[in-house]
């Protein structure tokens, strides 16, 4: 049962993950490119907004459109990306206001160790989200901030900065050991 259990996980992945790029994505419908013809034919492909092209005369074509009615996707309505991030971000945030550097740290281990049972692709639960997440919380507190005009120091001292950018960087060694198992794998 297990098995079957990572292999609907898998399946499940990989269906809302760009054929292109490892960012979430949902079936579009795109025009074929061929060297020798030309756009060939319009086709359902996972695509994210990024990869996602049609050109601009192929747009109103009947076979397209009819394409685009029957399978597309629709649009998500909230960026769950965004989201998952900013939850990730405001709770490492707030282990550092109420526990200040060893809350953080703390933190920032459970984060890492959580790392090894996450995907690499950039999706709401991968590796990739965790880390903006931490770069956005962790930013203001290492580096200086404009903010209004006004410039105002980092938060932490120099020492402090030096232990946040270790734990950061064993995030970064978990995230790279996983990418490079899966194009392994």
């Amino acid at each position: 049962m297990d098995v079957w259990r990572v292999i609907n996980a898998a399946i499940k992945e990989a269906s809302g993950t760009c054929q292109t790029c490892p960012s979430p994505g949902r079936k579009r419908v795109v025009w074929d490119w061929d060297s020798h013809y030309g756009w060939v034919m319009p086709w359902v492909k996972t695509c994210c907004d990024g990869c996602y092209h049609v050109p601009e005369h192929l747009r109103n074509d009947s076979a397209y459109l009819d394409l685009v009615e029957q399978y597309e996707e629709p649009a998500p309505r909230v960026d769950g990306c965004c989201v998952a991030i900013e939850e990730v971000a405001s709770v490492v945030r707030m282990q550092f206001d109420q526990g200040g550097v060893p809350a953080l740290l703390a933190q920032l281990e459970e984060v890492r160790e959580s790392m090894w049972s996450r995907s690499p692709h950039y999706d709401v639960f991968s590796g990739h989200a965790v880390m903006l997440a931490v770069e956005e919380a962790c930013g203001p507190l290492m580096h200086r901030v404009r903010q209004a005009g006004v410039v105002s120091e980092p938060v932490l001292s120099a020492a402090e900065r030096r232990q946040v950018l270790q734990a950061i960087d064993g995030m970064l060694r978990v995230l790279r050991t996983a990418v490079a198992e899966e194009h392994r794998g």
